[in-house]
C-alpha cells in the first residue's frame, strides 16, 4: 500500500511520479535521469506539518530512500525523529538503520567529524553507532566504538538513544562493561532525581547487574509516578530474571512482580500509542505463567482496539501477537482447525486500512511449529506466504521455508520468544 498519488505529486519537484507515471514539474526526468525530490517541502511537513503529512513524507523517504543524497536524508531523519509523531517512531528507527547501512568502515572517519562538536545530533550519532556496531569485529573499530560509549555516557547521559544496545559493549568484553557501569554509577550519584539518566542507566545495568537495574527502575518510579515506562521497563526486567533463574520459588515470586509491575504500567498508559506495547508484554507474560483467562482476556482487548493505533507496526504487533496468543491456547484445548484460523489472523490486517511491515525477527513461529508437528503443512505454507508479504522485502527465510515445504521436507522455522505453556 502507498500513499495516494495527489500527496506523493506534492513532493515531486520534477520527474514522473513512482506509481502512477504522471510527469510532473515539467519535466519526466532530471539531466541525470532521475527524479527530484523537494526535500524542502517534505522536511516543513516532518516538522510543521500534521500527523499524515509527517507520515506521508517519512514513507516516500523509505519507498525511495536511494533517491535522497546523504545529507538530504539526515536532514529528512532528523525533523522525522523529533517530529513528536509516536506513530512514526519505528519507521524512523528503520529509516536510519537503512540509511546507515550506505557506509562502510572506511567512512567512519568522515561520518565522526559531524559529532566532534555537537554530540547533540542524535541522528547522526546513532548512523555513526550502527556502522561501528556492524564493523565490530575490526579491532581498531571495537576501540573506536568502545570510545564513543565512554564519550555517550559521560556527556550526554541523559540522551534520548532509543537504539540502546548500540551503546552496551560487546558481551565477551567484561572489562568494559564494569568500566561503563562505574560510568554510570557515577553519573547516577550526580542525577539521582533525573529519571532520563536514571533510565539510561538502569537500561544499561539491566545487561549485566539486575540488582542495580532493578534498584535504578525503583527510583525512576519514585522521582517520576506517573510515567508507564518504568513500572514496563521493570516488569521485563523481573520476567528476565524469572527465566534466567532455576528456582520455582524465585520464579514464582518474579512472575508475580512483574506482572504486578506491567498492570500498573498498563494503567498509566493513556495514550493508543502506548498502550499496545504494555498489553502485549502483559498478556504475553500471563500466558507464560499459565493464567490463559487473563491473556485470552488482554488478547481479545488488543485485537478489538488494534484500530485506534496510528502506528501500523503496533496495530501488526497488536494482531500478530494476540491471535498467536489465542491459536496455541486453542490448540491446547484441542482445536486444531481455530488455531490455524488464528495462525492466519495473525498476518492477515483485519481492515484494508490497516498495514504494517515486520522485520522477520518478530514473527513468533511456535504456533506455526507447533501446527507443522500435528501435520498442517498447508496451513503454515499460507501463513509463511502471508508473513512474506508483510516483511521486510529484502528477507528471503520466508521464501526459503517455503520451498522447502514445497519439497516434503519439514523447515526449521527457529526460535521462538513465548514459553511453550500452552501444553
Amino acid at each position: 500500500m502507498h500513499p495516494p498519488c495527489d500527496s506523493i505529486h506534492n513532493y515531486v519537484l520534477f520527474g514522473n511520479c513512482p506509481y502512477c507515471g504522471q510527469s510532473l514539474g515539467g519535466h519526466r526526468f532530471n539531466d541525470s535521469g532521475s527524479r527530484k525530490w523537494n526535500t524542502a517541502r517534505m522536511t516543513g511537513d516532518l516538522e510543521h506539518g500534521s500527523e499524515l503529512a509527517a507520515r506521508t513524507a517519512l514513507n516516500i523517504y523509505m519507498d525511495f530512500a536511494r533517491e535522497f543524497s546523504v545529507d538530504s536524508a539526515l536532514e529528512l531523519l532528523r525533523k522525522a525523529r523529533s517530529a513528536g509523531w509516536h506513530s512514526i517512531d519505528n519507521k524512523v528507527c528503520q529509516a536510519i538503520c537503512r540509511l546507515s547501512s550506505r557506509f562502510q568502515a572506511e567512512d567512519i572517519d568522515e561520518l565522526e567529524l559531524t559529532l566532534r562538536d555537537n554530540m547533540s545530533d542524535t541522528t547522526s550519532l546513532i548512523v555513526v553507532l550502527w556502522v561501528l556496531f556492524m564493523n565490530d569485529s575490526i579491532n581498531s573499530i571495537h576501540e573506536r566504538r568502545n570510545r564513543l560509549i565512554t564519550r555517550i555516557i559521560t556527556e550526554i547521559p541523559d540522551h534520548d538513544i532509543r537504539e540502546l544496545p548500540l551503546i552496551t559493549p560487546s558481551m565477551n568484553d567484561t572489562e568494559f562493561w564494569q568500566e561503563c557501569l562505574s560510568l554510570w554509577v557515577a553519573q547516577v550519584r550526580v542525577w539521582r532525581n533525573n529519571p532520563a539518566v536514571l533510565g539510561n542507566a538502569a537500561q544499561f545495568a539491566s545487561f549485566c547487574d539486575y540488582n542495580t537495574s532493578a534498584e535504578w527502575f525503583l527510583q525512576c518510579k519514585r522521582v517520576d509516578p506517573t510515567n508507564p515506562a518504568w513500572p514496563h521497563q521493570l516488569g521485563l526486567l523481573y520476567l528476565r530474571e524469572q527465566n534466567r533463574r532455576g528456582v520455582p520459588t524465585d520464579h514464582e515470586v518474579l512472575s508475580a512482580m512483574a506482572i504486578s509491575e506491567l498492570e500498573q504500567a498498563l494503567s498509566l498508559s493513556k495514550h493508543a500509542d502506548d498502550k499496545p506495547a504494555v498489553e502485549i508484554d502483559l498478556m504475553t507474560a500471563l500466558f507464560d505463567n499459565r493464567r490463559f483467562a487473563e491473556a485470552r482476556s488482554h488478547a481479545n482487548s488488543l485485537i478489538r482496539e488494534c484500530h485506534i493505533n496510528p502506528d501500523p507496526w503496533q496495530r501488526g504487533l497488536s494482531v500478530f501477537n494476540s491471535n498467536t496468543i489465542l491459536g496455541l491456547m486453542s490448540l491446547a484445548e484441542g482445536d486444531a482447525a481455530k488455531a490455524k484460523d488464528h495462525l492466519l489472523a495473525s498476518v492477515t490486517p483485519p481492515d484494508e486500512q490497516i498495514y504494517y511491515f515486520f522485520p522477520p525477527r518478530v514473527f513468533e513461529m511456535l504456533l506455526a511449529k507447533k501446527l507443522l508437528k500435528n501435520g498442517e503443512f498447508a496451513s503454515v505454507r499460507s501463513f509463511l506466504i502471508l508473513c512474506s508479504k508483510a516483511s521486510d522485502p529484502d528477507s528471503s527465510i520466508f521464501s526459503k521455508w517455503i520451498r522447502e515445504i514445497d519439497q516434503g521436507l519439514t523447515p526449521d522455522l527457529g526460535s521462538h520468544l513465548y514459553k511453550d505453556s500452552s501444553g
